[in-house]
């Protein structure tokens, strides 16, 4: 009796493959250590940002509803993370984020969902 052909036993040494664990597709990421800015003109956006972070354990959330206050926030309370807008009325997210990068200590890195990352 022939072996089927899809046992991995009937596999000859060049076709073997080797077994690989599978991997975590999710690995715990403690969210109460991490600060966070929101930043949208929208208080929707910002009441569901935060309820969404809040449920993932994250203590520290801060909200602005415009760019000018957010660099104040962003500088005075120094989060880990900023979650902006890109349209707002005093000036747009892109504008917002090049004024960041200019005064920030650490290296900083944007994505966005409508465009790639800057």
């Amino acid at each position: 009796m022939r072996p089927h052909p899809h046992d991995p036993a009937a596999l000859t040494w060049p076709q073997r493959v080797p077994r690989v664990p599978p991997r975590r597709a999710f690995v715990p990421l403690d969210l109460a250590s991490i600060s966070f800015l929101i930043v949208d003109d929208q208080p929707f956006t910002r009441r569901l940002v935060r309820t969404m972070l809040h449920g993932f354990g994250s203590r520290e959330v801060y909200e602005s509803a415009g760019g000018v206050e957010g660099l104040e926030m962003a500088r005075t309370a120094k989060p880990n993370i900023i979650i902006t807008d890109l349209i707002m009325p005093d000036f747009n997210g892109l504008r917002f984020i090049k004024m960041v990068k200019r005064w920030a200590r650490r290296p900083a890195r944007f994505r966005s969902s409508c465009c790639p990352a800057i």
